[in-house]
């Protein structure tokens, strides 16, 4: 009766090896999956900002350049600042995680961080567009504001001043 107790204990002993030694594996290939579609995620967040700061860019610089002209053909000094603001919606959650926004320290590039899981991705932002750097904010709605020289990001909305009706 010991002896089918022991073969049991040691046939019990070695199926529990086998399970862990599949599962380990796969919870490690799962884990490594989540984290690239994270990133891949984030990647294409950060493209998508980057593209809208280059088109909010372009109309700062097509706006001062109207002016420009207005103001050489009209012999009056260029008194009229540009400023505009642009709200993104981008998801507020990657893979069920929050993350940041933010411009890196030299400004060259635009840093998209996971808030579980230490996933980054980083997406290049061209020479001829001046950020504020390590401006940025949280995931999801994302202010652009261009003051005429610079392009600042950072979380919020626009506030929109309505008249009260009657």
């Amino acid at each position: 009766m010991s002896s089918t107790t022991v073969e049991y204990a040691i046939t019990f002993f070695i199926g529990i090896l086998l399970v862990t030694a599949i599962v380990t594996p796969l919870t490690d290939i799962v884990d490594s999956r989540e984290e690239t579609v994270t990133e891949e995620h984030l990647e294409q967040i950060g493209i998508e900002i980057v593209t809208l700061m280059i088109h909010h860019d372009d109309s700062a610089n097509i706006h001062d350049s109207h002016v420009d002209d207005i103001d050489s053909l009209s012999n009056t000094p260029d008194t009229e600042e540009y400023e505009s603001s642009v709200v993104i919606g981008e998801p507020p959650e990657v893979n069920g995680n929050s993350y940041s926004v933010q411009v890196s320290a030299n400004g060259d590039e635009l840093i998209l961080s996971s808030s579980e899981g230490g996933v980054e991705a980083r997406t290049p932002i061209p020479d001829d567009i001046d950020v504020v750097e390590l401006s940025g904010g949280s995931g999801g709605r994302l202010l652009i504001t261009h003051n005429g020289d610079e392009i600042r990001l950072e979380s919020g909305t626009i506030q929109v001043d309505t008249p009260n009706e009657q």
